[in-house]
């Protein structure tokens, strides 16, 4: 099983492909928003392709599906097909059948709560891909801007979406990086757009 297997919404393997070029061997990933685990398996494989064995790794999510309404669709389409699994359980069997269980940490919380367990400028990189709503992305900016080391960046997913100008207010010199490339012919279509900004 290769993360390939996974559903999930993962077009921004170039910023992961980043962080683990930039990361150094002991830093502190986070990934706010994991769903089933689709994306964060990626970057774990990612590091070990690096030989960066000791990054410590972390995934939050509340695994409830909360936000949208297409993640309840999801579950229920799995419960028709007989999966008796909760997300969290299905994220973890992934993780575990990837063979990364012990390089990922998954934590089961609110991620602006959650930030309240790391100490300021302990983590290297925070990606956020949960909760498109800006006010929440304003709270979890607030919560986790302090925890990051500087110099650094922080990036995020949907830029296109209903949190655009809540990016744009909290950092007026981002960068937006095209994140979905589907092949029509010789044109990429681009449909997606992830935001990348320094942080000082």
């Amino acid at each position: 099983m290769t993360y390939e297997d996974i559903q999930g919404w993962f077009d921004f393997a170039e910023i992961y492909d980043r962080i683990a070029d930039e990361v150094p061997d002991n830093g502190v990933i986070v990934e706010l928003g994991v769903w089933k685990g689709k994306s964060i398996i990626y970057l774990a494989g990612a590091l070990a392709k690096r030989g960066k064995h000791n990054v410590q790794l972390i995934g939050i999510d509340r695994f409830d599906a909360f936000g949208w309404d297409g993640y309840a669709a999801i579950l229920q389409r799995d419960r028709i097909c007989e999966e008796k699994r909760s997300l969290i359980q299905i994220c973890q069997d992934n993780i575990r059948e990837c063979g990364f269980e012990k390089a990922i940490t998954i934590v089961q919380d609110d991620s602006i709560r959650a930030a309240c367990n790391f100490s300021d400028g302990f983590v290297d990189f925070v990606f956020i891909d949960d909760f498109h709503e800006p006010e929440h992305l304003a709270k979890e900016l607030d919560a986790w801007l302090p925890k990051l080391k500087r110099p650094t960046w922080i990036a995020g997913h949907d830029y296109e979406g209903p949190i655009k100008r809540t990016v744009d207010n909290y950092f007026p010199q981002r960068t937006i990086v095209p994140c979905v490339k589907q092949k029509d012919a010789a044109v990429d279509i681009v449909t997606r757009f992830c935001w990348v900004a320094e942080v000082e």
